[in-house]
């Protein structure tokens, strides 16, 4: 009868343990919710940032939830995903396509996908650089590389799936040093 009493506690306490994990893990995707107000308040296509932006959320509560080094990437990515959201929103605004027509004239260079290209670049290069310090490993890249995608795409998104691919291929770009320091470490 103890035993049965023992492990009914066990289940209780475990229980009240992860309720409180997930609610500090709420709490602490406030800066998330901050950039994604700040994202959807300054785009043009309002439904796509939030969308992204959700998605953003929900990839940083959990990360925040699991803990240990997925919860070590969510900030460092988040900071590195607003730049190639900032670098987008302000091409959209300087270039006018989303605001004009919804494109970009197809006669012009498209500053918005270099935008896009370009601070996926540096995010990636903010992330090898923080992850290499950190000496991180295959769930603080993978987590990392999530939140900073999700991030950078709700401004990217406006140029299509044009900018989403000049985000993801220059961040992939960025971030290679990073993740081929983390392969050597972990071959040793």
């Amino acid at each position: 009868m103890a035993e049965l009493d023992i492990q009914r506690l066990q289940r209780q306490v475990r229980r009240r343990y992860e309720i409180q994990r997930g609610l500090w893990a709420i709490l602490g995707s406030i800066p998330v919710v901050a950039v994604v107000v700040l994202a959807c308040c300054n785009s043009q296509r309002v439904t796509t940032s939030a969308a992204f932006g959700g998605g953003a959320l929900l990839v940083g509560v959990t990360m925040l939830w699991l803990g240990r080094e997925a919860q070590r990437a969510v900030l460092p990515a988040l900071i590195a995903g607003a730049i190639p959201l900032t670098l987008a929103l302000w091409a959209n605004q300087a270039h006018g396509c989303c605001v004009a027509g919804g494109t970009c004239p197809a006669d012009m260079p498209s500053m918005c996908l270099t935008a896009c290209s370009a601070g996926g670049f540096i995010a990636g290069l903010l992330m090898a650089a923080v992850g290499h310090r950190w000496r991180a490993g295959l769930w603080f890249w993978l987590s990392a590389t999530a939140v900073a995608a999700l991030v950078g795409a709700m401004g990217c998104a406006c140029v299509g799936y044009t900018g989403i691919f000049g985000l993801v291929g220059g961040y992939s770009i960025g971030v290679l040093p990073g993740i081929l320091s983390w392969l050597r470490r972990r071959q040793r």
